[in-house]
């Protein structure tokens, strides 16, 4: 009997304190908290477009940030949602920059947006302001 090429595919894995049911991890997507992802049995599933808390750094203009005492519980409950399967849930932390959809596009240029929106350039104490609105929503998604 041969091997099989992927053995440790569907064991758990231990990371930090955390263990792991299996090694494969479900990709972001914005809006992924669907029945299928939340039941596909992924060992990690990953909620995509977390943005930092900045005004400018959403998809969409009026996008509330996710850690604040009014979207406390609904972050929560998605994510509890997301776990329903037995998966371990994540999050990707994003400034959406270049790419957002709406009006402050901040970039490393001043141009348009594949969308057609125009950016501005961004200032280098944004870029700081920027990794501290990083630092302060993994604190705050921890």
């Amino acid at each position: 009997m041969t091997e099989p090429k992927y053995k440790n595919l569907f064991s758990p894995i231990k990371i930090n304190n955390m263990m792991v049911p299996n090694r494969i991890i479900m990709a972001p997507a914005n809006g992924g908290y669907s029945k299928e992802r939340a039941t596909s049995g992924a060992g990690i599933n990953i909620w995509g477009c977390g943005s930092v808390d900045l005004p400018e750094a959403g998809m969409m203009e009026g996008m509330p940030y996710m850690f604040t005492k009014y979207s406390y519980q609904k972050t929560r409950r998605i994510l509890d949602f997301m776990k329903q399967g037995g998966s371990k849930a994540s999050l990707e932390v994003m400034h959406a920059g270049l790419m957002r959809r709406g009006n402050d596009n901040v970039g490393p240029s001043v141009q348009k947006n594949p969308e057609g929106y125009e950016c501005r350039e961004l200032a280098e104490e944004e870029l700081f302001e920027i990794a501290e609105a990083f630092g302060k929503t993994c604190k705050d998604a921890k």
